[in-house]
């Protein structure tokens, strides 16, 4: 699999995580309080999906080689992409600060954890639109075949070292994530996820 559909299925996957977060906020715009359950899979999968597994090959390996190649001529873009990785890293850990006073009824703390959710939920699907249709196609573009089959190479190494049933754990919470929207919500959950991705397709959301 090259470079570009491994990032590509990768950010198919936030995406699902991403709809499925949206989903939540809707049904707590209704009044109801999502399981916390849910939550601490949104956090987990954020902390070993996207970060461990996801950010990580882009961080240490894709953006470290486009400078070099390009010597540094274009490094501000790269710099750009990884501070989104850094703001929306922020925000995930505002949202575990204030994950406890949440479900214990605490205004401000309610208050600021669905802010940052918001802000995180926005700023993870805008960075994935600018990688997805301007990013991957600008370094397909300036990579050789060889220079990708070396990134493909690097890409599998850092996969190996995270273990070879790391990848279905993660999408594993993405399931639990899903079970328990289903569980609580029923038909609801269906409901809410098609309008959320309806409204992804109309501005050709990542």
């Amino acid at each position: 699999m090259s470079i570009i559909e491994t990032l590509t299925r990768e950010h198919h996957l936030i995406r699902d995580y991403i709809d499925k977060i949206q989903v939540a906020a809707e049904v707590y715009g209704w009044g109801e309080q999502p399981p916390k359950e849910f939550f601490e899979r949104v956090i987990e999968f954020s902390d070993t999906f996207i970060d461990q597994y996801h950010h990580v090959k882009e961080e240490e390996i894709l953006f470290p080689r486009l400078v070099a190649k390009l010597n540094g001529e274009l490094e501000d873009p790269f710099v750009a992409l990884q501070n989104q990785h850094k703001i929306a890293r922020e925000a995930m850990m505002e949202i575990k600060r204030c994950l406890k006073g949440y479900f214990e009824g605490d205004q401000t703390q309610t208050s600021l954890f669905w802010r940052n959710l918001g802000t995180y939920t926005s700023f993870l699907r805008a960075h994935l639109n600018r990688e997805n249709h301007i990013f991957l196609p600008w370094v397909e573009k300036k990579l050789s075949r060889s220079e990708r089959t070396e990134l493909e190479a690097l890409f599998e190494s850092e996969e190996n070292k995270l273990g070879k049933d790391y990848l279905a754990k993660c999408k594993a919470m993405l399931d639990e994530m899903t079970q328990i929207l289903e569980v609580h919500y029923g038909n609801r959950y269906r409901y809410l996820l098609d309008s959320v991705a309806s409204k992804r397709t109309n501005y050709i959301a990542a």
